[in-house]
C-alpha cells in the first residue's frame, strides 16, 4: 500500500511538472505573438485533460491576440462561471469591454475581481483607472451643461487625497471646452504609488531637454528593470528603486515582501517597454512615460506607465512610479 501511493505521487508531480512546462512554452509563444502555433498547443493538452484552467485562460489570451475578440469573450466568461475566485479572467475581459466602450461591464467586472481577491494589483489599478475615464466623461458633460454658473470638481492629488476646485466652464466654445475636459484628463489620473503630485516635482525645476547621454542612461535604466522582473530577480528589480522608495499607503517593508512574494509566483514573466519618452525635470531628476506590455503565464496586461527617476551615486533610481491606464496595441 505504502508504495502504491509513493507511485501515485510520483505521477502527480509528473503530470503537475509537465502542465507547468506546456504553459510556460504557450506562454512564450502568446509574448512572441505566434498565437496560431500557441493555440495548436493549447488544442493539444486540452486533449489530454479539458479542464486545466490555466490552458484555457492561456487560449482565452491567444484568441483576443488573433482578433477573435468574440470567442475570447466566451471563453472567460466560462472561466468565470467555473472558476469564480480567479480574478485574472474577470480582469482581462473588463479590459476588452474597455476598448469596446462598454464601461458599465468592465467596471462590473473588475468590482466582482476585487471582491474575490481584494489584494490584486492589476485589478485595483485597473478599476481605478475606469473610475477615473468616467469622471472625466461626467466633467465633460457637466462643462457642456452648465453655461452660467462654476462648477466645484473633486480632483484626485493622490491614494487617499481630495482636492475640490472651482472650474468656470467656458460658454457656448466646443473648442475651449475640449481643451479644458482635456486637463482634466491629466489633473484626475489616479496616483495610487505615491502621495505627491507632479506639482511638486516640477517646482524643483522647470521640464528642459534631456542631454542624449541621461537620455541613453535613463532608458538603459528601464530596460534593465524590466530585464530583472523579466528574470524574476526580486533583489535586482528592487535594486532599481530608491532605498526610500515605498507606494502609498504601506511601508517600505511590506512593498518589498509583496514584490517578492508576486515576482516568484508566476512560472514565466516577460516584460516589454516601449514608446519611452524621457523629460528632465531639473536637479537630476528625470520624468519617462513609456508603454508596459507584461505577460505571464498567468495574466497579461498592456498599459501606459509614468517613472520618476533620480540620479543618485552614478545610477538613475526609481523614487515615484504610476499608472496612466490601458493602452492600446
Amino acid at each position: 500500500m505504502q508504495y502504491l501511493w509513493i507511485g501515485l505521487l510520483a505521477f502527480l508531480l509528473l503530470t503537475n511538472t509537465q502542465a507547468a512546462s506546456t504553459s510556460s512554452a504557450i506562454t512564450q509563444l502568446i509574448a512572441q505573438k505566434k498565437f496560431d502555433d500557441a493555440l495548436k498547443k493549447i488544442d493539444a493538452a486540452l486533449k489530454l485533460n479539458p479542464e486545466q484552467s490555466q490552458i484555457l485562460f492561456l487560449r482565452a489570451r491567444a484568441l483576443a491576440g488573433q482578433g477573435k475578440t468574440d470567442a475570447a469573450i466566451a471563453q472567460y466568461k466560462q472561466l468565470i462561471e467555473k472558476y469564480p475566485k480567479q480574478p485574472e479572467s474577470y480582469n482581462n475581459l473588463a479590459a476588452i469591454y474597455v476598448r469596446q466602450g462598454k464601461q458599465d461591464e468592465a467596471q462590473q467586472l473588475l468590482e466582482q475581481a476585487m471582491q474575490t481577491h481584494p489584494a490584486y494589483a492589476a485589478v485595483y489599478r485597473n478599476l481605478s483607472t475606469l473610475y477615473v475615464e468616467r469622471a472625466r466623461n461626467a466633467y465633460g458633460k457637466a462643462l457642456q451643461l452648465s453655461e452660467q454658473n462654476s462648477i466645484q470638481l473633486a480632483t484626485i492629488s493622490g491614494l487617499h487625497g481630495v482636492q475640490t476646485a472651482s472650474i468656470k466652464p467656458y460658454k457656448n466654445n466646443a473648442l475651449k471646452q475640449n481643451k479644458a475636459a482635456e486637463s482634466a484628463k491629466t489633473a484626475m489620473i489616479f496616483q495610487g504609488d505615491t502621495s505627491k503630485t507632479d506639482k511638486k516635482d516640477n517646482s524643483q525645476g522647470s521640464p528642459s531637454a534631456v542631454s542624449k547621454d541621461d537620455e541613453a542612461d535613463a532608458v538603459r535604466t528601464m530596460q534593465g528593470w524590466a530585464r530583472a522582473w523579466s528574470a524574476k530577480d526580486a533583489k535586482a528589480y528592487i535594486g532599481f528603486y530608491t532605498d526610500t522608495y515605498s507606494p502609498t499607503g504601506i511601508s517600505r517593508q511590506s512593498w518589498v515582501r509583496q514584490r517578492h512574494q508576486r515576482i516568484s509566483k508566476p512560472n514565466q514573466i516577460k516584460v516589454e517597454l516601449s514608446d519611452m519618452q524621457v523629460t528632465a525635470l531639473g536637479q537630476q531628476k528625470l520624468k519617462i512615460r513609456l508603454k508596459q506590455d507584461y505577460s505571464s503565464d498567468r495574466y497579461h496586461d498592456l498599459s501606459r506607465k509614468e517613472f520618476f527617476l533620480i540620479h543618485q551615486n552614478g545610477n538613475w533610481k526609481i523614487y515615484k512610479e504610476r499608472s496612466l491606464g490601458f493602452a492600446t496595441p
